[in-house]
């Protein structure tokens, strides 16, 4: 997990271009228990983390020490001021850096901390840059400049190893000050930043997807109905851009739409109250919420003119995991179905169970969403995989990374699947049976550079199979498999589950020599423990799945779409492997032809733009790929 004060210390102390770059809220409440609270329950202690940070720990290797200094830069941020008190209050927040990167900052600070190289700043966020010269960068300039001070942040954090081997930097004296000056004074903090710390060091020491997380949450995650929140609102989610508080899509079949709220509508008022974007935007989006069937009145500014609408309240159901309905298309009835996770049970039978309606309902064809999707259960993956392909396809191949731990495996695609989870309330086993309803519609898949692991699992195994034509931008780029370890349960296997080699001084000994304890019995080790490949044997580890057809969220690239970060971007990632992708669509060049001749994409996304719901560029594409197939 990066914080937002680790990508600040990071990337030399730039601040983001702020038009560029809008802040989304989807309308729905916070969970019931946020990330932090999760890790109030477990009861972990920064003892752990005192051990990692060791000096016979941190300076066996480069990495080690580059991992340690991640791990204090992570406990420095959960350190901070809430985001909401920085904003509202002016209060300054506290990074790390080198002493030796000071001179490249671009805003001003102040340095509380001093350990050797190693110094601590605080950063006034109400103090105008000190170098403001520059004209403000674009999304893909900031981007870059990100890269390179990281890159930078690296070299020196190995010359500073090699350096000062006969001058050992203290790191626990480091942690021990940040302990004693921030969260002795709020101890409910302490499990949070333990976590954070640990986990920064994982992930430079192991791979970005190896962390420590909450059993509790973890265990929720899997759990049926997860992410679904139920409240009384308009349905229409907020973000702010240039300092400004604008309305996005309304949802579908939302009191918002009906009430002729659009998409880019200026926020100033609410009850004749003036909002503004200094104030933290869940407590605007609060203001909107309210009592069903009760009025709230919004005043808003579009194209210039200033406007009343009043909304009624009404129920609003956020956060699906599945979402299907039919698409009109010139007559043309196309089922969409969209996928959030693979991470709730009942994923696959959800989609089985849409596409068999749909296609009852008189679909010609079905467009599966993808995008935005970061995985989840493999099970899953191949499940829903089968639903599209049939019995009898190899979905995917597994190569352990830990011979002799873990063996290899391949999921084959199959007409029957039971999936098991746990309730994390009652402990008991949830099973979810399904019996697959094989869709043969002419089939688009969409992806992005969101679309991650089980994504691409599936888009991968359609695309290998010729069974959908892939659209959109290339996928994250995530062929990994991650188990989660539960410490009480593995205790006695540690040696045989510990990634770490058995002679090192590593933290997953210390954790596992600790799990008697209730508190590690609270926590999962989600640690890598697989590659997986296509049966052509391609994976898409760095490279991603490449749509068929290429299609951004617009008609031209924007930087949003240009500057997205990949696997690729992440400090300890796994390298490419496997043979290249050689599988092509069927009558891939027909379609191609076909859609650009026809150009009814970008005819409709740029006769839309006034629509109260924003159109979707690449969901009209794969419209239009279905006329041509």
């Amino acid at each position: 997990m990066q914080s937002l004060f680790s990508m600040v210390l990071a990337f030399n102390f730039m601040a983001p271009p702020t038009i560029e770059i809008p802040l989304e809220f989807q309308g729905s409440p916070a969970a019931e228990k946020t990330y932090q609270e999760y890790w109030n329950e477990t009861g972990l202690k920064l003892d752990l983390t005192y051990r990692t940070l060791s000096a016979s720990n941190c300076y066996q290797t480069a990495k080690k020490f580059t991992a340690c200094y991640e791990a204090i830069n992570m406990l420095v941020a959960a350190s901070n001021p809430s985001s909401d008190a920085i904003k509202k209050e002016k209060k300054p927040y506290r990074i790390t850096t080198l002493k030796s990167m000071l001179s490249r900052a671009t805003v001003a600070y102040t340095i509380v901390k001093e350990v050797g190289p190693i110094v601590i700043v605080a950063v006034d966020p109400s103090v105008k840059p000190v170098k403001s010269e520059k004209p403000q960068q674009t999304l893909l300039e900031y981007r870059a400049a990100e890269k390179k001070a990281q890159a930078d942040l690296n070299k020196e954090l190995e010359s500073l190893f090699t350096l000062s081997a006969s001058s050992k930097v203290d790191f626990v004296s480091i942690g021990k000050w940040v302990e004693s000056e921030y969260i002795s004074k709020d101890r409910k903090i302490e499990a949070f930043a333990s976590a954070l710390a640990l986990n920064g060091y994982l992930k430079i020491e192991k791979d970005p997807h190896t962390s420590l997380e909450p059993a509790a949450m973890w265990a929720g995650m899997t759990t049926p109905g997860a992410n679904t929140k139920k409240y009384f609102g308009i349905g229409c989610p907020l973000k702010v851009v240039n300092n400004k508080i604008y309305f996005g899509s309304p949802f579908r079949g939302s009191p918002a739409l009906a009430a002729g709220l659009r998409a880019n509508d200026n926020l100033i008022a609410i009850n004749d109250v003036a909002v503004s974007a200094e104030e933290e935007l869940a407590n605007t989006i609060a203001k909107i919420k309210g009592d069903e069937n009760t009025i709230v009145k919004l005043k808003i500014v579009r194209e210039g003119k200033t406007l009343e609408i009043a909304i009624t309240r009404g129920p609003i159901v956020s956060g699906q995991n599945v979402e299907s309905y039919m698409v009109e298309d010139a007559g043309k009835k196309i089922a969409y179905i969209r996928l959030n996770d693979f991470m709730e049970l009942n994923a696959c039978s959800e989609i089985n169970e849409a596409a068999a309606s749909l296609t009852a309902q008189g679909a010609k064809g079905l467009i599966l969403d993808l995008r935005n999707n970061g995985g989840g259960r493999l099970d899953s993956a191949n499940c829903i995989s089968s639903i599209f392909v049939g019995a009898g396809k190899t979905i995917v191949v597994q190569k352990s990374l830990l011979p002799g731990a873990i063996e290899d495996a391949t999921s084959v695609s199959k007409m029957n699947h039971t999936l098991r989870t746990e309730d994390p309330e009652t402990g008991k086993t949830l099973v979810s049976v399904v019996d697959i309803k094989l869709s043969t519609l002419p089939m688009v898949t969409l992806i992005n550079g969101h679309s991650a692991s089980a994504s691409e699992i599936v888009s991968g195994a359609l695309q290998n199979f010729g069974r959908s034509l892939v659209l959109g931008d290339r996928s994250y780029g995530k062929a990994t498999v991650q188990m989660p370890a539960d410490y009480g349960k593995f205790v006695a296997q540690a040696a045989k589950y510990d990634p770490f080699n058995s002679q090192e001084l590593g933290l997953t000994r210390d954790i596992f020599q600790l799990t008697h304890t209730d508190v590690y019995s609270k926590v999962y080790y989600k640690f890598t423990i697989q590659r997986f490949y296509m049966e052509s044997g391609f994976t898409n580890q760095i490279v991603g799945i490449m749509p068929d057809v290429l299609a951004y969220s617009a008609p031209k690239a924007t930087d949003s779409d240009l500057a997205i970060d990949r696997e690729e971007d992440e400090y300890t990632s796994l390298p490419p492997a496997g043979v290249p992708n050689t599988k092509v669509f069927p009558h891939l060049d027909r379609v191609k032809s076909c859609m650009a001749k026809s150009g009814l994409a970008d005819k409709l996304f740029n006769s839309r733009q006034k629509d109260a719901i924003l159109p979707d560029y690449q969901l009209l594409s794969a419209q239009s790929a279905l006329k041509c197939m």
